[in-house]
This record gives C-alpha cells, structure tokens and sequence, in this order.
C-alpha cells in the first residue's frame, strides 16, 4: 500500500533536510567564542522557530481559508524549495571561509576550534 512509499519519502525528507543541523552547528561554533557557543546556539534555535515553525501553520491555514487546500499545499512546496535554495547558499558561505569540510566537522567532533587571531592571519 502506501505506508512504503510514505516511509520512502520521509526518509528522503530525513536524509535530505535534516542532515545540515550538525553543518549549522559548525559554522556557529566557528564563529563565535568558546564561553558563547550556548548563546549562540539558543538565539540561532530561537530565531530558526520563531521565523520559520512558528508562522508556518497560521500561513497555511489562511492560505487554506483564503482558496483552496491544494493553493496552501503548492505554497508549502514552493517555499521548501525557496529555503532549501536559500538553505544551500548558506551553507557554500560558511564553508568557503574554511579550510575544508572535513576540518569543520573534525573541528566539530573534537571541539578542537583554532584561534580567531589565527583566522585572521590565514586569510590575510
């Protein structure tokens, strides 16, 4: 029936969506100082809902008052792949500052970030 092909897709959806959560945490932790990771965790997560999770059911659901379902559905879609699109620029940002990928996320698993004085005379 369908339970395989809605497995099939959520697991796409996992793979594909939420798969930049740990590249997110990287970019911040490179960014900001060790005694402000949680800070800046917190505000990031917070600015992530209150931007996104949280208008999103009141956006459809006028949308769906104001037309059609199908219309609240092809903007859900559309605006997935405008963040998605958005969603990829940032993350070619944050990483060309970097040496490589693999340095951010060994950075990542060992917590092992280099100095900001040192940034800035790398990129000097």
């Amino acid at each position: 029936g369908k339970l395989p092909i809605f497995m099939l897709g959520f697991s796409i959806y996992a793979l594909t969506m939420l798969a930049g959560f740990p590249m997110q945490f990287v970019a911040i932790f490179g960014c900001v100082e060790d005694d402000l990771h949680k800070l800046a965790v917190t505000v990031f997560t917070t600015c992530q809902y209150l931007l996104g999770n949280l208008p999103s059911p009141v956006l459809v659901g006028v949308i769906a008052d104001a037309s059609e379902i199908k219309y609240a559905f092809v903007f859900l879609f559309s605006w997935s792949i405008f963040c998605s699109i958005f969603w990829f620029g940032a993350w070619m940002v944050s990483f060309s500052a970097s040496k490589s990928f693999l340095e951010g996320l060994r950075c990542f698993i060992t917590r092992d970030y280099p100095d900001k004085e040192e940034k800035m005379i790398e990129s000097a």
